[in-house]
Order: C-alpha cells, then structure tokens, then sequence
C-alpha cells in the first residue's frame, strides 16, 4: 500500500501541474493586482488577485511586512496596486505566500 502525504505528494504529480512554476520561494518579485480581501485575527492577512495571472493561480495571500496590520492598507482595498513582495513557498504544488515589501497604487503610463 502507497501513502501519499504532505511529504510526498510532489512524487505523483505531472510537471503541468505546477502552479507558477517560476516564482522560487526567498525571492521578491513585483505584481499588478488588486487587493480583494482583508482578514484580521490570528494573523493579519490580505487575499490580492494578481491581474495577468492565469485565473486558477491569480488569488494569492499577502501578509503585511513586520510591525504593519491589514489596518494600514485599508485605502489599497478594491484598488489597482503595484506590489514587491517576498514570496513563500513549500511546494511548486501549492500556492506561494506573499510577504509585502512594498505597495503602491498603480498608475498606467500614459501614452
């Protein structure tokens, strides 16, 4: 009998089925999204929807960098953003976390 867990799962999974397969965990990469949900209690936390991301990978959880709370974002929610980020992760299987380095509001270059 094959148990499959936490530790092991990777082992049955075909290479498509990573979700954003190039993003590497200790790593900051910069996103467009808008943020869609704020969350306190346990741990303060944001659900952002990256814009150009494929829909099933698009929705990720951000936390606020040390010393800040979702408090401090209240004028980003439902906004447009431009985010730096750390990002986390465990397995290319699982979704990564975001950890805020910096946000802004977007702004589209005028052309």
């Amino acid at each position: 009998m094959v148990e499959i867990n936490i530790d092991n799962f990777e082992n049955y999974l075909s290479e498509d089925e990573k979700i954003l397969p190039d993003f590497y965990g200790g790593e900051v990469y910069s996103f467009k999204g808008k943020i869609i949900s704020m969350q306190c209690g346990k741990g303060d936390s944001m659900k952002i929807r990256l814009t150009d991301f494929p829909k099933k990978c698009r929705d990720l959880v951000c936390y606020p960098s040390e010393g800040r709370t979702t408090k401090d974002f209240d004028d980003f929610y439902g906004k447009e953003v431009a985010v730096k980020a750390l990002v986390e992760r465990k397995s290319f299987y699982q979704k990564p976390k975001l950890h805020l380095q910096e946000i802004d509001l977007f702004q589209s270059n005028l052309v």
